[in-house]
């Protein structure tokens, strides 16, 4: 049995690692010597792309480190602190805050029904950029006109008194911000279709895994060239 030990396949956990170091002793104590915790634990690499997906997020957003329950429910565009790249608006941000705002209240999904006529479907944030950006259109509608029908998009409060008030207009978004919008997405979407390629339930796809990264460097650095 010990012969046709290969390696395990896990996800990221730290506790997985405890485990393989754990087997690891207990075949050394029978000397078994086949097995080696660092080189035989084949982590997920779908989870390992998504890792480096955040550091190219980091560079561009700070929604990596943000709690997505507050930090982007009260998220203030004219904060220092809501802008990447220099001065320009965190834009990955702000449309995640609109789309949580947009879904949080069925009169604003029904006025931007009637702007586009399909309410927007966000779902991972390549899907959620993609849509975005296909209705940027409605979406700049929606903003120019939700605080006069429906107040501002967010209210803070301190001590049970009103902090501040941030109106849907402070999201409204110049030329380049749906462009940049665009690039980051056209980033993660390189990533989650190539991710695709080593990610089966039905056959074993993990001889794709290194085309599929090596395919997707190249994408990258190409995007890169184009700057």
């Amino acid at each position: 049995m010990s012969t046709k030990l290969f390696c395990l396949t896990a996800d990221n956990a730290s506790n997985n690692d405890s485990a393989c170091d754990s087997i690891e002793q207990v075949f050394y104590q029978q000397q078994i010597y086949l097995f080696n915790s660092t080189f035989h634990c084949l982590p997920c690499l779908a989870h390992v792309l998504n890792l480096a997906i955040m550091d190219v997020m980091s560079a561009n957003t700070q929604i990596a480190n943000m709690e997505m329950t507050t930090a982007i429910w009260e998220f203030d565009p004219s904060l220092p602190s809501s802008h990447t790249l220099g001065d320009s608006l965190d834009v990955v941000a702000a449309i995640q805050t609109i789309a949580i705002k947009i879904q949080c209240s069925g009169q604003h999904i029904e006025y931007f029904h009637t702007l586009q006529n399909n309410c927007v479907h966000w779902g991972t944030a390549a899907g959620m950029l993609g849509h975005a950006y296909h209705l940027h259109q409605p979406i700049n509608l929606f903003i120019s006109s939700a605080d006069e029908l429906f107040g501002p998009i967010t209210t803070i409060c301190c001590n049970g008194q009103v902090a501040k008030r941030i109106p849907w207009s402070m999201f409204t978004f110049k030329v380049s911000n749906w462009e940049h919008l665009n690039d980051v997405h056209s980033i993660i979407a390189d990533a989650n279709n190539l991710q695709q390629s080593f990610s089966s339930e039905t056959c074993a796809m993990l001889w794709h895994a290194i085309p599929a990264l090596k395919e997707l460097q190249m994408a990258w650095k190409a995007k890169k060239n184009m700057e």
